[in-house]
């Protein structure tokens, strides 16, 4: 299930926001939102598992589990990275791969499911239902 919408608040053709409840073939169920009204970009993800939780935060550089303080009592800090790095390995890895010294970390097979996931969100959030997706065509 979708809801999608655009606020008006930033003036832009686009939805600014969208909520999505995704379950997989595996039965396990993910919560997606993602808005472009927030002042502070905020990057994570949570993960909930009959053996615990983790918690991670890519803006303050940090993770954590917080269903076993006493092996992790603070959390543990993962590596210091400066963005442009990022962006700089991200271009360096997409210029070995037209060169062929490497293979895409992300395939057209990748893309195509992420469309169809865009799309299948659009379709729930105009129709109210759920909307099932398949693999993409290769």
């Amino acid at each position: 299930m979708a809801q999608v919408c655009n606020s008006g608040a930033l003036v832009i053709e686009t939805e600014d926001v969208a909520d999505l409840l995704v379950t997989f073939e595996s039965g396990a169920v993910a919560n997606i939102h993602l808005d472009y009204l927030g002042r502070k970009p905020r990057r994570g993800c949570m993960v909930l598992g009959d053996k615990g939780a983790l918690t991670w935060d890519i803006n303050d550089h940090w993770a954590h589990e917080p269903l076993d303080p006493v092996k992790y009592p603070g959390g543990w800090a993962l590596r210091e990275f400066d963005r442009d790095e990022m962006y700089r390995n991200e271009l360096a890895h997409f210029l070995n791969v037209i060169e062929g010294r490497e293979s895409p970390v992300c395939t057209i097979s990748d893309g195509l499911m992420t469309l169809k996931v865009v799309e299948g969100a659009k379709e729930s959030a105009q129709s109210g239902r759920m909307v099932v997706l398949g693999a993409p065509p290769l």
